[in-house]
């Protein structure tokens, strides 16, 4: 393939992660912010209550997709070839990871819930 439309889609399936991330950073803040008003207005109207806060943090992986950015930027010719695995991580934007990536962020992001659904 083509370096340059390896990179392409690369970029293309890096921003959308950025978006879901994103995403999902903001619904875990109002998430977190509402969980903790909820629990200070117990505690403000005089009422006793064991607090115990568990959210799940959003996953973030672009770390993956900027090492592989970096690996094709890095590379001197202008066509590579991809295995299998490589097609299905850089082209079909399918990690090992990407079920627990969409499970983890689709309680903060729709779009995490849409990605799931694909």
């Amino acid at each position: 393939m083509k370096k340059a439309d390896v990179l392409k889609r690369v970029r293309k399936n890096l921003d959308r992660h950025k978006q879901i991330v994103a995403e999902a950073v903001e619904g875990y803040r109002k998430a977190a912010i509402a969980e903790l008003e909820k629990h200070l207005k117990r505690i403000k109207n005089g009422k006793r209550a064991r607090i115990y806060v568990s959210l799940t943090e959003p996953m973030d992986m672009t770390r993956e997709y900027l090492r592989v950015v970096e690996m094709l930027e890095s590379t001197e010719e202008d066509t590579i070839t991809l295995n299998e695995s490589d097609f299905q991580h850089f082209i079909m934007d399918d990690w090992e990871w990407r079920h627990q990536f969409t499970s983890q962020n689709a309680q903060y992001s729709a779009m995490a819930r849409a990605a799931a659904d694909e």
